[in-house]
């Protein structure tokens, strides 16, 4: 099952995939909603200076005005059918709160619960329940996506962008920049809430559901 092979990968430094929903672009100023077509990609966007965020495969610019974050969610609800299907559908999302210091982040993160979706391949659906992980093994597997140990600082290399962004699927504090956002989804008919973290700069940092959807699974079919 995929949940054994994601817990196997603790030991290492991250490298770990980008969900489907969670891949952004982190340059400035946007004008646009639309799709991006495959042959505007590239260089002519980035000289444009627009934020990009893909959802299911394809690419859209980041509303002006509006956080990459927020984009990627709303666009998450528009795309629910996809999800449906998987036995999952977001319902909404609330902005919480601004993280204001590295010691804040790792006190919200000691008080997450584990909670990791695992695809059952039999039902083709994500189930949330039967996870067998640790607390200690998931406060490890979440500093290796937003480190505040020294220890997993010194185990993550990153390579900054020329616009002082982050690249990869870490995310290191900055001031002004991340918050926590609250969402509400429905599984197997009740209401279940993850809290996700969101950056201004790069979009959807980390959220337990959110972060291990991926198009491989989204696209098997029944």
């Amino acid at each position: 099952m995929l949940i054994n092979k994601r817990l196997k990968s603790l030991v290492l430094p991250v490298t770990l995939m980008l969900s489907v929903f969670l891949t952004a672009c982190t340059q400035y100023t946007a004008n646009s909603t639309s799709k991006v077509e495959e042959d505007a990609l590239g260089e002519n966007t980035a000289q444009a200076g627009l934020r990009q965020y893909n959802v299911l495969g394809e690419s859209y610019l980041v509303p002006s005005g509006s956080s990459v974050w927020e984009a990627q969610l709303k666009k998450i609800i528009e795309n629910n059918s996809a999800l449906e299907k998987k036995g999952l559908q977001l319902l909404s999302y609330k902005l919480d709160k601004k993280i204001n210091s590295e010691r804040e982040l790792g006190k919200l993160k000691n008080e997450m619960e584990p909670m990791i979706p695992d695809f059952d391949r039999q039902s083709q659906k994500f189930k949330l329940d039967d996870i067998k992980m640790s607390k200690q093994d998931f406060n490890v597997f979440l500093d290796m996506i937003m480190p505040t140990s020294l220890t997993a600082k010194q185990q993550t290399v990153i390579k900054p962008q020329k616009d002082g962004g982050q690249t990869g699927a870490t995310y290191f504090f900055e001031n002004n920049d991340l918050s926590t956002v609250n969402l509400q989804w429905e599984y197997e008919g009740k209401s279940v809430y993850t809290t996700c973290f969101v950056s201004e700069k790069k979009g959807i940092v980390y959220d337990n559901i959110l972060y291990f959807i991926t198009d491989k699974e989204l696209a098997i079919s029944h």
